[in-house]
């Protein structure tokens, strides 16, 4: 891996216009309660990207994606826009060539999830309960390694 340099700017508030996507944080909540998948938020955020104002929808390719995003299998596209429809976060369509069309919608709300979704959040309240537990015991462990250094 080559040894790059950043650009030491701070992005936060030093991007001008045409330089970023606004990032709707509620997809955090859908990758919580395993709707979606880390790839389908880069595909997601590619199709808010293209999406044409006056045509109202994205029609990228499959291939374009794949380009643009460095996706190497079609079937990863595929699964990704399947979720992404599932969860309702894009619709499908077929445009009049007969290519597909994509229209980009916001994500619900977190109160909105949890209230649809009461069996993921328990999911994922166990997971989060989980990781927070190993990482306070880690923690522990730790200090105790700390202490038992000093002593010898």
């Amino acid at each position: 891996m080559v040894a790059m340099r950043s650009s030491n700017v701070i992005c936060k508030d030093n991007l001008k216009p045409g330089e970023f996507e606004l990032f709707p944080i509620q997809l955090n909540f859908y990758l919580q309660l395993e709707l979606i998948k880390h790839v389908d938020i880069s595909v997601y955020m590619k199709l808010l990207q293209l999406y044409n104002r006056e045509e109202g929808y994205a029609f990228p390719t499959i291939a374009r994606l794949m380009v643009d995003l460095k996706i190497g299998g079609k079937a990863t596209i595929d699964n990704s826009l399947d979720r992404l429809e599932k969860s309702g976060l894009i619709e499908k369509a077929k445009g009049y060539r007969g290519n597909n069309i994509y229209y980009v919608y916001k994500p619900l709300d977190k109160y909105e999830l949890n209230k649809l979704l009461p069996e993921k959040v328990v999911k994922y309240k166990e997971f989060e309960e989980k990781i927070l537990k190993n990482a306070n015991l880690d923690k522990v462990r730790y200090q105790q390694h700390l202490q038992d250094q000093q002593v010898n």
